[in-house]
This record gives structure tokens, sequence and C-alpha cells, in this order.
């Protein structure tokens, strides 16, 4: 009988002979799927000839024709044309996405967005009363609407531009929709318009904001509050479309917060952006408007406050431009209010710097809005002009709302 030793060793030997043949892995990696690559249903309209189109009927208030000229996909695109009225209060079309065979959302909600290409005859606008539906074999529906965050380039025009609504904007949780058992997507058309519509599908896509029906958890803010902080929460500023309104890049030696070269303020930690201007109303179509969120896109509550506040900011030009400042809120009986830059509402300095004070109160309407949930600035520039406007803020103010710059505390 062999040695115990030796059998040990043959043993080791043995061993090391199948372990120099073969790596063992005792875990396999396992790959996660990917449930936007696994959803078969991506392609919605491409054109007239291979998808299926509902409400096709051409009635007094809506025209719906298809042309094959200037397409983006297939051999044809849809032009609407609609003007609603009392004769005609529900304007609309549907897709029978997938020949209305069951479409199971649930796992690409939080990954997609509903993308088609639009673009106008003439003339350029910012949004278009256009309402996306998703219904679900209950016949339970829920909607979105087109943001200006997701139109590429911030405006629809006589090109083809990119538009898309994140999945995430539709209100299923809210309206208690089935996402995993959706029939098909209809269009509602409000009000008027002309427009040109082809490509339309499921994209992949990463949604950064929340739809206004969940994103609850309002910001409750002290004065004073910096805003404009971050050129991702502002709009309208594309140089790629336009070279109306760049972001001034800090220059060597100057403060980021920076008008002049000088530092606007001796706050360390003020952040707002500043915003070359430079505006000719005389070129047709040409893009005046900019605007950004007062916190990240979140709910802003500003109803302790809007009663003893103003926004105030700083312009450097030759001439006060002519601007119309709006406030907007997520929600509410009435959702933006607007005010026009007077001055009485403007102190100018030295160097060709100016302050302007816009106290809540001072806006016409201020008192039907919802300031529990604010949510965005907008500025819209009236006449052609060329200046920088940044460091903005919300301040504490009691004064004459008419008189702001009289008051003693500014």
């Amino acid at each position: 009988m062999m040695p115990l030793d030796s059998r040990i060793l043959i043993f080791i030997l043995a061993f090391c002979s199948c372990s120099s043949m073969q790596n063992v892995s005792l875990y396999e990696k396992v790959e996660e799927p990917d449930p936007f690559a696994g959803f078969a249903l991506k392609e919605i309209f491409t054109d007239s000839e291979v998808s299926i189109v509902n409400g096709l009927k051409n009635q007094r208030c809506k025209t719906i024709s298809f042309e094959k000229d200037n397409n983006i996909e297939g051999s044809d695109h849809m032009h609407l044309s609609w003007e609603q009225s009392t004769d005609c209060r529900y304007i609309g079309l549907g897709f029978a996405w997938g020949n209305y065979k069951s479409k199971d959302l649930s796992g690409i909600a939080e990954l997609a967005a509903l993308e088609l290409m639009i673009r106008m005859d003439e003339g350029a606008a910012s949004k278009i009363p256009v309402f996306f539906t998703l219904t679900d074999y209950g016949n339970t529906m829920c909607r979105a609407k087109i943001n200006i965050l997701d139109i590429e380039g911030g405006r629809i025009d006589t090109s083809w531009t990119r538009v898309r609504v994140p999945l995430q904007a539709f209100n299923y949780k809210k309206k208690g929709v089935n996402l995993s058992n959706i029939k098909d997507l209809r269009m509602e058309l409000q009000r008027s318009g002309n427009i040109h519509i082809d490509a339309i599908k499921l994209v992949r896509h990463q949604h950064n904001y929340l739809p206004a029906s969940e994103n609850d958890n309002a910001v409750e803010p002290l004065l004073p509050m910096v805003i404009g902080e971050g050129s991702a929460n502002w709009w309208g500023v594309n140089p790629s479309i336009s070279n109306n309104f760049n972001f001034k890049v800090e220059e060597e030696g100057a403060s980021k917060d920076s008008l002049d070269g000088n530092p606007l303020s001796s706050k360390a930690d003020l952040k707002s952006e500043t915003l070359r201007v430079d505006f000719n109303k005389e070129v047709e179509n040409e893009w005046n408007n900019f605007g950004f969120a007062f916190h990240d896109w979140d709910r802003v509550d500003l109803s302790k406050v809007h009663s003893v506040a103003a926004l105030r900011f700083k312009l450097k030009s030759e001439a006060v431009p002519k601007l119309r400042v709006s406030l907007v809120s997520y929600t509410g009986p009435r959702r933006t209010i607007h005010k026009k830059i007077e001055p009485e509402y403007v102190r100018s300095m030295e160097d060709g710097m100016h302050e302007v004070y816009l106290p809540i109160k001072s806006f016409e309407g201020y008192a039907e809005m919802n300031w529990s949930a604010m949510q965005e600035v907008r500025f819209q520039v009236l006449e052609t002009a060329q200046f920088e406007i940044g460091e903005f803020e919300l301040i504490e103010f009691r004064g004459n709302p008419q008189k702001p710059t009289k008051w003693k505390g500014i």
C-alpha cells in the first residue's frame, strides 16, 4: 500500500494540474436585462401607409392631410390645421399603436419619452396647444403636454424640431392608469394651430424634472433668496440655435458674479448666471424669450413671503431695455402674472449699471396666484437691445409697490 505522504503529494499534483488547465469561477456575473431594449413597440407613427391613424375625417374646425415632401421618415408626414370653437370643443385624433396590442410601459416609464418631429409653415413658437393622452384597457386616461424644456433649442419654427414628452410627465399615478396594459395614444388639439408632425416613437430619455402633480414637497425659502443659479435651470439660451442670448463666461481676474468685471456683490455664495443679450427686433422671427426656475424646478412655496418680497436684478446697458417679466406657478386659478419694467422700478448708477426692483404686489393679478407652487421667472425682450443681466434675487420689500426705489430699506 502506498504511504500516506505519497498519496497526499499525488492528490496535490493532480489538483494543481487541473487548476492550470481551467479557471473555475464560483459566481458568474448576471447581466441585468434592459427593459427599453426589450420593448418591441417603439414606433407609433412612421407614415400613412404603415401606421393606422384614427379621426382623419376633416371637419370645419380641423383638417388633416398627408404630405409627401420634406419627410423625416417614411413616404409622407401629417399636416394638422385646426381652430377650436363653441361648435367644435373637442378636436383630436388617435394612433392604433401596435394595432391596439396591449403595451406594458411600467418597466420603461422612467427610461423613455415620446419623441416626435414638428415644424411650422411660418413663424415660431415656444409652445403648441397640443395634449397627448395614454389610454389603458380600462379606458382610464392620463395626459401630458409639450414643455419648453423638452423642445430642442427651445422653439419650434419652419425647420424640423425634435420634441420629447417624457413618460414621467404623464400624470398616470394621479389618474390611476394601468401602465402595464396601455391601449393607444391620442392627441387633443386645443385653441388653434397649424403644424407638421412626423416620426412619432418612444426613445430612451433621462428626465430630470418631476411632473407638477408629483413634485409636492415645496421648498420654503428665506429672504433674500438667490435665483437664476446654474445654467441647467435656464431655458431659451442655446447658441447653436440663436446668438441672441449667451451666458457670460468668467473672465480672467474677474468675479463670476460680475456684469462689468467688478463684483456685483460681496456675497461669497452668489451664483446667479449672467446673461449677455444682443437682440434685433427687425429680424423676422428672432427668438426673444428666456427664463429660469426658482429652485431646481422644484415647487417653491412663497406663500409666507410673497407679500413682502420683490424681484431684484442688475442690468448693464446704455439705456434700460424694454423687458416684460413674468412669474409662473405650477398650479392655480391663474398661473402667470406679468410686469413691464418702467422707470420708477429702476435705480441707475455709474458706468451704465442699473438696479431693477419689482415688488410682487406691483404685478397685476398677484392675489390670484398660487404662491405655494411657484415654478419660474420668464423674460421677454420687447425692443432691439444689447445688455447684460444678472444677480437675480428675491429680497425683502415693505415699501410702496409703485415706488420701490424710494423705499429706505433698499
